[in-house]
C-alpha cells in the first residue's frame, strides 16, 4: 500500500515536472497558436503574378481552399483611398460570408495586391486595424507592441504573447497580423516561401551581423539598439555574433541568420557591398532606410542606387526587396519616411523570434511601435525559427512518391484520434522528427492497402505535444517523401 502510494506520487510529480517543462519550452514558442487554417490569402484576379505566387503559398502551407481570397482591383503598387476601402471590404465580406471569422489571424497579401495607399501609408501596416475595435483610423502605437522603444526604459515593456485575433490588446481587440509575399520577381518570392517552409540550416555555420556605423547623438539610440540585440544572442551562446560599429560597410556574407544595418544611409555603402550579402533559410532582417520598402520592381538606378538619382518611386535608397532577392525569409521595410521611433526594435525582434521562438509575424509585430504608418512586413507569417539541424534524412529525397496526410492540423479537440497517410506503395517506413532532427517515432511495415495510420504517439507510447514535425516516407526502394505536419494539443 504504501509503495502504491509513493509511486503514484513520483507519477504524479513526473507529470507536473513535464508539464512545466513542455511550458517553458513552448512558452511563446514559434508553433503554440498558428496554424494554415489561420492565414487569409489574397489574390488579385488582375494579376498574373498574385494567382501564381498565392497559389504556390497555397501549396507550400496547405491553406484550405475556404482561406484563399480572390478580388479584382487594380495591379499598381498605390492605390487611393477608394480602391483601398474596396479591398477592406472584400477581405471583410469573404472572412464573414465563408464563416471563417474566428479562424483568421493572419493575412498574407500576394504581389500585383496594393503595397502603399494615400500616397505613403502602408496597406500591409494598415490592415492590421482594419477590424478594430475601438476603431484606429490614424498612425497608432501599436496594441500588439504597447510602446514607442526609442524612448528606452519610459516605453514601457515590449509585448510577449501568441497571438490572435480573438484576444485583446492593450484595450484593442479584432486586430490582425498582416504580411506581403513580394519581391522582383516571381521565382524570387518563391524562394522566400520555400526559404521559409524549409527554414532549417545548420546554426554552426550561420551568422548574425548587426552593423552600426558611427551616428551622430539623435541616431545612437538605433546604434544601441543594435548592439543590445547582439549581446541578446551572444548571451544565448550564438555563435558567429558581429557587432560592428567601424566605419567600414560590412559587406561579402553569406549564410546569414540576421541582418541589421543603415543600407544606403550608411555612407560607405554601395549598391554592390548590400546587394553581396546572402542568407539562410529562415533568416530575418531591417534595415534603418526611410524607403525601403517603397518598391518591389527593380528600379532604374538598380543595382547601383546613385544618390539623388530618380526611379520609380522617388528618391533613390537601398531596397528590402535585394534582401529578399538574396535568400531573406522576412524582411520589414518603409514605403515613406517612418522617422526612427516607428522603425522596428531590434533587440526585441531579436529576442522574441531567436529566443522566444515566436513565428515571424509575431516577432515583427511584437517589434513594430506603430500601425496604420509606414512599415511592410515581406514572408511568410507561419515561417518557424530554423532549428540547429535538419532531420538526418540519408536517401535521395524524391518527390515522385505521391503520399497525402490527413487531418492537418491535427486536433483532437476536434475529435481527431490518428493521422492518416494514404496513396502509400507496397511497404512503408514511417518515420516522425522533431524541429530539433530528433526521431520522435519509426514504424516500418508492408502497406497493401496503401495506408498507414499514426496515432500520435511516440516509440515509447507517449502523447506527442504540440508543435511543427517532420515526417519521413520510404518505400520499398528506397524512395522518401518528406514533408511536414501540424499538432495542436
Amino acid at each position: 500500500m504504501f509503495t502504491n502510494v509513493i509511486i503514484l506520487l513520483y507519477n504524479n510529480l513526473m507529470k507536473i515536472l513535464i508539464l512545466i517543462s513542455i511550458f517553458f519550452i513552448n512558452a511563446g514558442s514559434v508553433f503554440s497558436a498558428a496554424a494554415p487554417e489561420n492565414v487569409l490569402v489574397v489574390i488579385n484576379n488582375a494579376s498574373s503574378a498574385s494567382k501564381e505566387i498565392g497559389l504556390y503559398y497555397q501549396k507550400a502551407r496547405s491553406i484550405p481552399d475556404v482561406n484563399m481570397m480572390y478580388y479584382t482591383g487594380e495591379t499598381t503598387e498605390t492605390v487611393n483611398t477608394t480602391e483601398y476601402n474596396k479591398l477592406v471590404m472584400s477581405i471583410k465580406n469573404w472572412i464573414n460570408s465563408n464563416n471563417i471569422y474566428d479562424k483568421i489571424d493572419y493575412i498574407v497579401l500576394t504581389k500585383g495586391t496594393p503595397l502603399r495607399r494615400n500616397g505613403s501609408d502602408s496597406v500591409t501596416n494598415s490592415l492590421v486595424t482594419m477590424d478594430a475595435s475601438p476603431a484606429i483610423t490614424s498612425r497608432t502605437i501599436n496594441p500588439y507592441n504597447g510602446r514607442s522603444w526609442s524612448s528606452g526604459a519610459s516605453g514601457g515593456t515590449a509585448m510577449r504573447d501568441t497571438f490572435s485575433h480573438s484576444k485583446t490588446y492593450n484595450g484593442y481587440k479584432n486586430l490582425y497580423l498582416v504580411t506581403k509575399l513580394d519581391g522582383y520577381t516571381v521565382e524570387q518570392v518563391k524562394a522566400l516561401i520555400d526559404n521559409s517552409v524549409n527554414a532549417y540550416g545548420s546554426a554552426a555555420t550561420r551568422k548574425y551581423l548587426f552593423d552600426a556605423k558611427p551616428s551622430s547623438a539623435s541616431y545612437i539610440v538605433a546604434d544601441n539598439n543594435m548592439e543590445a540585440a547582439s549581446n541578446v544572442l551572444k548571451s544565448a551562446k550564438f555563435n558567429n555574433v558581429i557587432f560592428d560599429s567601424s566605419s567600414t560597410f560590412q559587406t561579402g556574407y553569406k549564410d546569414l541568420g540576421c541582418y541589421f544595418s543603415w543600407g544606403s544611409n550608411d555612407w560607405n555603402s554601395t549598391g554592390a557591398k548590400y546587394q553581396s550579402l546572402y542568407f539562410a533559410p529562415g533568416a530575418i532582417a531591417e534595415t534603418y532606410v526611410s524607403t525601403g520598402g517603397r518598391t518591389f520592381e527593380y528600379p532604374s538606378d538598380w543595382p547601383n542606387y546613385i544618390r539623388g538619382s530618380a526611379d520609380p518611386q522617388g528618391a533613390s535608397q537601398s531596397l528590402i526587396a535585394d534582401l529578399v532577392k538574396n535568400g531573406v525569409a522576412g524582411v520589414s521595410g518603409y514605403t515613406g519616411e517612418p522617422y526612427l521611433d516607428a522603425c522596428q526594435d531590434v533587440e526585441t525582434l531579436t529576442t522574441r523570434y531567436f529566443i522566444d521562438k515566436y513565428n515571424l509575424a509575431e516577432s515583427f509585430y511584437m517589434s513594430c511601435p506603430y500601425v496604420n504608418w509606414k512599415q511592410v512586413l515581406i514572408g511568410d507569417p507561419l515561417c518557424p525559427l530554423p532549428p540547429a539541424s535538419a532531420p538526418q534524412i540519408s536517401n535521395t529525397i524524391t518527390s515522385s512518391t505521391p503520399v497525402n496526410i490527413y487531418p492537418q492540423p491535427f486536433k483532437p479537440s476536434a475529435g481527431y484520434t490518428v493521422i492518416h497517410f494514404t496513396k502509400l506503395t507496397i511497404h512503408t517506413r514511417l518515420q516522425i522528427f522533431n524541429v530539433a532532427g530528433e526521431l520522435v517515432y519509426d514504424e516500418e511495415k508492408d502497406t497493401l492497402s496503401g495506408e498507414m495510420e499514426w496515432n500520435v504517439l511516440n516509440s515509447r507510447g507517449e502523447e506527442v505535444s504540440s508543435g511543427i514535425y517532420f515526417y519521413a516516407i520510404t518505400d520499398e526502394n528506397n524512395n522518401i517523401k518528406k514533408g511536414k505536419l501540424a499538432i495542436l494539443r
